[in-house]
């Protein structure tokens, strides 16, 4: 359990990717998936706990994220993933956060964020 003082993340991975033509989070980027890099830079950015909200393909993130990550993730699931959109996830997201002073805020796609733009917490 995270103390008040600490920042937590929001990622937000459920969706269907239906613009890409390819599926997002398990495309290839520096060696990793997308969602791993995205992960790794918000842990790389000071965040201890990271809740990650899945849907389309659950089972198939979750098995690759297993393979990494432990503690540090906490899944939550937008089983309405199809006919929702990112604020329903977001507010799935926030039923499984710890108590944190902060949150770091998302898409599953965004695999660069660096230390110097987290806030001290």
């Amino acid at each position: 359990m995270l103390g008040a003082s600490s920042a937590c993340g929001l990622i937000l991975a459920a969706g269907l990717s239906s613009r890409m033509g390819d599926f997002k989070p398990l495309m290839p980027f520096k060696g990793k998936t997308l969602i791993e890099s995205t992960i790794d830079s918000m842990l790389a950015a000071g965040v201890k706990q990271i809740v990650i909200v899945l849907g389309y393909r659950r089972n198939e993130i979750e098995s690759v994220l297993r393979l990494h990550y432990g503690k540090e993730i906490i899944y939550a699931s937008n089983p309405h993933y199809e006919t929702t959109d990112m604020l329903t996830s977001i507010k799935y997201g926030l039923r499984s956060m710890p108590h944190c002073k902060a949150f770091f805020l998302l898409p599953g796609d965004m695999p660069v964020v660096k230390k110097t733009h987290s806030l001290n917490f």
